[in-house]
């Protein structure tokens, strides 16, 4: 399964089943002893205040300084203007980030306040974690020890490229492969039907067979 797939497979696992099923502490299904707990409480349950907020804090973060020419993270360097006042601080800032999008990353300010910080350099795609370790362990199987932030972006363009290139050859070879297996299977019953009728004729045409007669 892929990712996605294994999302929506384990969401049905615990909301269409785990939670429908009696518990073995609970005795009951836990959607019923959560629906009893709230109606429950003296307070209606309510969302986030934040809700931006409230995903930044699950997200993993790393702690940094920025540097003269940015705030580097993963090798790759970001920088917006509200990091100026912080810029050559020796004090680290806390940095969440998205592994599905390393493209944009939060910066806590010392006021509780986040500010989404993108590439120093624009014109870089979004791109994942997994594509740059993937980068990067291709460049190190090169002999490149050093991280550069040019060569990574490069490596992962070519490697997307070979991705789609590889899901057009297997879409292009499933198409060719049902062709094929219905192109046989119409010939196989055409052939079984001419079998059939070239025995039938072989039958017909059987010299009759000497009979001896016995007294």
């Amino acid at each position: 399964m892929t990712f996605d797939e294994l999302e929506r497979w384990l969401t049905l696992e615990i909301v269409g089943r785990y939670h429908a099923d009696i518990h073995r502490a609970l005795k009951i299904p836990p959607r019923l002893a959560w629906a009893g707990a709230v109606f429950a409480r003296r307070e209606p349950l309510r969302l986030p205040y934040d809700e931006h907020r409230f995903v930044l804090d699950f997200l993993p973060f790393e702690e940094r300084v920025v540097r003269r020419d940015g705030l580097h993270l993963f090798g790759l360097k970001y920088w917006d203007d509200v990091l100026s006042p912080w810029t050559g601080a020796p004090d680290k800032m806390r940095v969440r980030y998205d592994p599905r999008d390393i493209s944009c990353i939060f910066v806590d300010g010392p006021n509780g306040e986040s500010w989404p910080v993108r590439f120093a350099a624009l014109g870089r795609p979004r791109i994942t974690l997994w594509e740059h370790r993937q980068a990067v362990a291709a460049l190190r199987a090169r002999g490149l020890q050093s991280v550069d932030e040019h060569l990574i972006f490069e490596t992962i363009e070519a490697q997307r490229q070979i991705v789609e290139m590889a899901v057009r050859q297997t879409r292009s070879a499933h198409r060719g492969a049902e062709r094929q297996s219905r192109a046989l299977a119409a010939t196989d019953q055409q052939h079984t039907e001419m079998t059939d009728d070239a025995d039938e004729d072989d039958f017909c045409d059987l010299a009759p067979l000497s009979v001896e007669e016995w007294s």
